[in-house]
């Protein structure tokens, strides 16, 4: 967006905005939007925190199916499937920070609650988002009465409670193109005064919209699955209490199915990767199997394939399964009239297989497979006391115990094409060297160069276990100095422990791995990029204040404005990478190993450090929120945060690194519309403008460039049209469109990669519905209605000079019927 629209679109939001006023009050009231953002139910109007929240209704508004579909809903927030594990940190950002990388030692900087019970790893969340009451964005740090891994925003996801009210139930049926369907039911039925049950489950299928493009296979469909149980007990109005067991599984072909090249281009035969890659496609070299006769270009032509075209030539097709449940425990109790207390339990397991990953994302066979096995336990007790002393003086207070037990296995190997690749790309030149190398190691390859290397041996064999215990105590007083101002403060004590072991399981002892690396030639080509470092162990130890200070001031009854200064602090981990000990940021084999007479090679040893420490924000926010009249509301943000240390993973071409970058200032403005035009007519809007960049120190990275898959504008708009009819049903309508501005598509200094922008792109989506009675409903829907061309992603495709990229879902439609009972 060019500075003359940029102050267009400003000028539009500013008239739209003086014209509230006008606003006449015979339209339909707005909703009252209840949050817990600070840990007690408040009005969204009286929180002074930057916080966009959905009721059950707002969700349907926005055609809001699981977390990626709230970046058409809010312009701060953005979420994108992973790229080859959707449980190894799905990205998920705000205003610029937050998640990304498949590196399981690395949280993200959004913290992630469900129920009010944290979730370390954000992808787990996408697979439970069905009978939901609400979500919560909260943007910036809240490092005061959330703490853990909130350097950038929390999310606050709210399940359905059972109703002691009635008893009812739905079961919703959709489907759609790309082979998409969909169950949900709910049921809900008091069992008596004092308690109530719930249950909901759903199951949701879809080839998807990547293939194969010679045997049509798909390459990433999903099958989804998950339930969830609520008990609920209220004996009296003192206490009442909340059971929640939830479990859920997704299967599929794994990510690595939905990533293709950027560049396609034979490059006029100038880069030799791309002639290698000609020549497996007329399979030109005597006894070297070649490929299925698909590649990156038409080899006659020389013309490139339409990354858009989602023809995914991997070339082999794995398999992925993830299973989780948990269990939750809220207790809320009435001490007396003026403090209450609040006990929330929860614990959650979680397992996922990836077998036979395609870790090259192409046709040529140079990964014989990786496999990964996740498994994550997780247990977490939260105390909070909530009460006041006098009519102005109110506390928030509490104490929050977190452990989680991880393991990671990870297993690679290479691929029939793996070293016949090299020879095609190497040319003639190839054979003396390989001759050369023969000689001098003593290595015998019979037949020649097309047995070169040794398929199908697992040069990488690993196991990670990593325990963590962290404590926080937490504090925040809230006084009314008068009817108009309010001061807040807050304090919060953290503390965090996690320890690791690495068991390198290729070999028993490090010179029994350095021999299996000499005495396999393939590996010569990696040495530096790929292999394991020997066995590994460290802990990790951090004590941390964090603290918020805020003002809120109120001029009339109508508006209060706020200002706040906030500390946040995010714990460091470890790299659970399979060199992460002995591996310098050039990606070279070092140590005190004996060198290789031949190579002059040395190999990993444990004396390097994995450890990647601690983040720390000072961050500055202005906000008003000004109730413009019954039927129309405005808020506005002003915000500065400033991160040392800051922590990012990206990806170096073979695996995601998480380092300190060093310094990173994200400064905008926020505005957010809700407005009841008339009985029939809603509109609601959401405009970022958002400054992310890195700083002059930074280490790795692109000193003063904007942060990756953070557009500097986004908009968010939402028209709502609902008219009633003479029988009593109702005609409805939901239209929304989203844009995003120009924006980097990754982290990293590549000198391409650093470079390479995604053009702004605007989504709509529509959904056109009839409820003839409130028993029923059927409506019509698609999402990116104008099959919108865009990527969610790029890195650097491994072993070949080339940009991957994943192009974003296509124009997807289809019908939906829900009936209640």
């Amino acid at each position: 967006m060019n500075h003359q629209n940029r102050s267009q679109l400003l000028l539009s939001l500013a008239v739209a905005a003086a014209s509230l006023s006008a606003v006449e009050t015979s339209a339909q009231a707005l909703e009252e939007v209840v949050v817990t953002a600070q840990r007690q139910a408040q009005t969204l109007s009286d929180v002074p925190i930057a916080v966009t929240a959905f009721s059950a209704e707002g969700l349907k508004n926005f055609a809001v199916d699981d977390l990626s579909d709230l970046n058409l809903a809010s312009p701060s927030f953005m979420a994108t499937p992973f790229l080859s594990d959707p449980l190894g940190n799905a990205p998920v950002r705000i205003r610029g920070i937050g998640t990304g990388g498949g590196n399981p030692g690395f949280e993200g900087a959004v913290g992630l609650y469900v129920d009010d019970v944290y979730r370390s790893r954000t992808g787990s969340a996408m697979l439970t988002f069905f009978d939901m009451a609400g979500v919560e964005i909260l943007r910036g740090p809240q490092g005061t009465l959330f703490g853990k891994n909130t350097t950038a925003g929390a999310l606050l996801m709210k399940t359905a409670a059972p109703d002691f009210d009635d008893t009812y139930g739905s079961i919703t049926a959709e489907g759609g193109n790309y082979g998409q369907s969909m169950v949900e039911a709910m049921y809900n039925v008091p069992l008596s005064d004092t308690m109530a049950f719930r249950v909901a489950a759903i199951k949701d299928e879809q080839d998807g919209w990547f293939q194969h493009p010679k045997t049509g296979q798909d390459t990433f469909w999903t099958d989804n699955k998950g339930i969830r149980a609520s008990l609920a007990y209220k004996p009296n109005d003192a206490l009442s209490a909340r059971l929640t067991i939830d479990a859920g599984s997704m299967t599929s072909p794994g990510n690595y199915g939905t990533s293709t090249r950027l560049n396609n281009s034979n490059t006029d035969g100038n880069d030799a990767a791309q002639v290698g890659l000609a020549l497996f496609s007329l399979n030109l070299i005597p006894g070297v199997p070649g490929g299925e006769g698909y590649w990156y270009w038409d080899p006659n032509t020389g013309e490139g394939v339409d990354p858009y075209s989602r023809d995914i030539a991997n070339s082999n097709i794995g398999s992925y399964r993830l299973e989780q449940d948990g269990i939750t425990l809220r207790v809320d109790a009435d001490l007396n009239d003026n403090w209450s207390l609040t006990s929330i339990t929860g614990q959650r397991s979680i397992d996922s297989l990836s077998d036979e990953g395609d870790w090259d994302f192409g046709p040529i066979a140079l990964a014989g497979g990786l496999d990964q096995r996740y498994e994550f336990d997780t247990f977490s007790q939260e105390f909070i006391i909530n009460g006041s002393l006098g009519d102005d003086l109110s506390i928030t207070a509490g104490l929050n115990y977190f452990t989680e037990d991880i393991v990671y296995e990870r297993r690679a190997s290479v691929g029939v094409q793996f070293a016949p690749f090299y020879f095609g790309a190497l040319g003639a030149a190839f054979g003396p060297a390989f001759a050369a190398v023969e000689g001098l190691t003593g290595v015998s390859a019979p037949g020649g160069i097309a047995n070169f290397g040794v398929p199908n041996l697992d040069f990488q064999d690993l196991e990670f276990d990593q325990t963590e215990e962290s404590l926080g105590v937490f504090a925040q007083a809230s006084f009314d100095v008068n009817d108009q101002i309010t001061l807040i403060g807050g304090l919060r004590w953290n503390q965090i422990e996690k320890d690791i072991v690495t068991d390198n399981l290729a070999a028993d002892t490090h010179a029994e791995y350095h021999d299996l690396v000499l005495n396999t030639a393939g590996f010569f080509y990696m040495v530096g990029a790929a292999l394991s470092s020997p066995d590994w162990e460290r802990d990790y130890d951090d004590d941390e204040w964090t603290y918020t200070l805020t003002g809120q001031y109120r001029p009339t009854d109508d508006m209060m404005i706020y200002a706040t200064y906030s500390r946040g602090f995010k714990a460091g981990g470890f790299n659970m990478t399979e060199n992460a000990a002995g591996k310098t940021p050039g990606g070279v084999a070092v140590g005190t190993g004996t060198p290789d007479p031949a190579l002059g090679l040395r190999f990993f040893t444990p004396e390097a450090n994995p450890v990647f420490g601690a983040e720390y924000v000072d961050a500055y926010e202005l906000g008003m929120k000004w109730t413009v009249s019954d039927n129309a509301r405005l808020n506005a943000t002003v915000f500065r945060a400033e991160y040392d240390d800051l922590q990012v993973s990206a990806f170096t071409g073979l695996v995601f690194e998480v380092t300190n970058a060093g310094s990173s200032t994200t400064q905008g403005l926020e505005l957010e519309l809700d407005w009841v035009l008339s009985e029939t007519w809603a509109l609601t809007g959401g405009f970022s403008y958002i400054d992310a960049t890195y700083g002059s120190n930074v280490n790795g990275f692109p000193a003063g460039r904007q942060r990756g898959q953070t557009p500097e504008e986004a908009l968010a708009l939402g028209l709502r049209y609902n008219k009633p009819m003479a029988n009593g049903g109702e005609i409805y309508a939901n239209a929304n469109v989203s844009y995003n501005g120009e924006m980097y598509l990754a982290e990293g200094t590549d000198d391409f990669l650093s470079t390479l922008q995604q053009d702004g792109y605007t989504v709509f989506s529509a959904t056109v519905g009839l409820r003839p009675t409130e028993n029923f409903d059927l409506a019509l829907f698609c999402n990116n209605c104008f099959d919108e061309d865009y990527y969610e992603w790029a890195f650097n495709q491994p072993f070949q000079n080339a940009i991957a990229v994943n192009p974003a879902p296509p124009r997807t439609f289809g019908a939906r019927v829900t009936l209640n009972f």
